[in-house]
């Protein structure tokens, strides 16, 4: 083998094992296709990178999946679509009757033609419009409206990969000619392939009691459409919960909206946040809305944007204690584990000091706040922690 045909089989070899992370999967997309750039800043960003993402490999892409992108992009920008608010139930009503053809299932769209002349029904085509109009001005641009046929074209995707497993492990149960749905497990197995994460066991059922808009007892395609975009992102929660005159609560929270593009607050913010937390007095309520896998399941079947009310119970002085850092040690193995679990890690023990074991300030500090939380596990003594000022 010549060295030039060694490099290119070296090369080649590369290409087939490299993995991108989410944000090198963008970065590189940017290069070739501007408009990624716009899909990597997008509320769904997470989504759309799954939906290009191999499922071997949930958290990165392959070289290959790299390139599958670059020509979705340039089919969906070469044809786009023309969305406004007033042309924007036709093209529902059309997409969904495709959908609806190719699952064999004539009965799901006839029940959507029939909502859709209810007063329910066209507040329903309002929030699938709002859903993607991420700038409130009544059309779809070209960014967003990429967004949406990406996402929708894997949710779709993905509905029908998991009624064939279904049908493959029912293959005796089920006559071949009925309409394409998805049994509960199935559901279960589709949210978890579109990357939600698996649903909690005490929420499962009412979860899929939501989904399952008619009650037959399986999703069909329009019921799953709809389930995984609220998911994702529950507009109408999100816009009302804006629309409150006191949003967003304390002053420090006060941030881009939740229709746009979330960042995490910078330190100066926390800090402020910290000292407002410690002016809350006994009995004031504190309402979280928290967007773990967990709570987006909560949220979801509850139709509700707040996961856990909190009411403060008292200011107690500091306890006696010696922090646990095995088992922060073991929880740090566990990175879900250890972002839900709160009562033996710095930010949450009552027993930690105001430095690590290493000698370093902690970025909370224990504080003298407590609440009594509600939560879909329970209720739960927790103290709200005080965060540092930047040094």
């Amino acid at each position: 083998m010549s060295a030039t045909n060694a490099q290119s089989a070296l090369e080649e070899a590369f290409l087939q094992r490299a993995r991108l992370s989410r944000s090198h999967f963008f970065e590189a997309l940017v290069v070739e296709h501007p408009i990624a750039a716009e899909l990597r800043d997008s509320p769904f960003a997470p989504y759309v990178f799954n939906a290009f993402s191999s499922r071997e490999h949930a958290d990165e892409a392959s070289f290959s999946d790299l390139t599958a992108a670059g020509s979705v992009l340039v089919e969906l920008t070469t044809h786009p679509w023309e969305v406004h608010r007033e042309t924007f139930p036709q093209l529902l009503a059309d997409t969904f009757q495709e959908f609806a053809l190719r699952a064999r299932d004539p009965g799901a769209f006839e029940r959507f033609r029939e909502r859709l002349a209810t007063p329910r029904g066209q507040a329903y085509v309002e929030e699938v419009f709002r859903r993607y109009d991420a700038d409130h001005d009544g059309r779809w641009s070209l960014a967003e409206q990429t967004v949406c046929r990406v996402v929708s074209g894997h949710i779709v995707d993905v509905f029908f990969a998991c009624v064939s497993q279904d049908r493959q492990a029912n293959a005796d149960q089920e006559p071949s000619d009925q309409p394409l749905r998805l049994s509960k497990a199935g559901f279960q197995s589709a949210v978890v392939w579109l990357g939600y994460g698996a649903i909690p066991a005490m929420v499962k059922d009412v979860v899929f009691s939501r989904a399952d808009a008619d009650h037959s007892g399986r999703i069909d395609i329009i019921e799953f459409v709809t389930a995984a975009a609220r998911m994702a992102k529950p507009i109408n929660l999100q816009l009302a919960a804006e629309a409150l005159s006191s949003w967003p609560g304390l002053p420090a929270l006060r941030a881009p909206p939740l229709g746009g593009v979330a960042h995490e607050l910078p330190t100066e913010r926390l800090s402020e946040l910290g000292k407002q937390l410690e002016t809350l007095q006994i009995g004031d309520l504190v309402l979280f809305g928290l967007g773990d896998p967990g709570s987006r399941y909560m949220s979801f079947g509850g139709d509700d944007l707040w996961t856990h009310t909190g009411v403060v119970v008292g200011h107690p002085s500091f306890r006696d204690g010696t922090p646990n850092y095995e088992t922060e040690s073991l929880l740090q193995q566990a990175p879900f584990r250890r972002r839900t679990h709160i009562f033996c890690t710095p930010a949450g023990c009552r027993c930690y000091d105001v430095a690590d074991e290493t000698g370093q300030p902690l970025p909370f500090a224990p504080s003298a706040t407590q609440s009594w939380t509600a939560r879909g596990a329970g209720v739960g003594r927790r103290g709200l922690p005080r965060v540092r000022p930047p040094s």
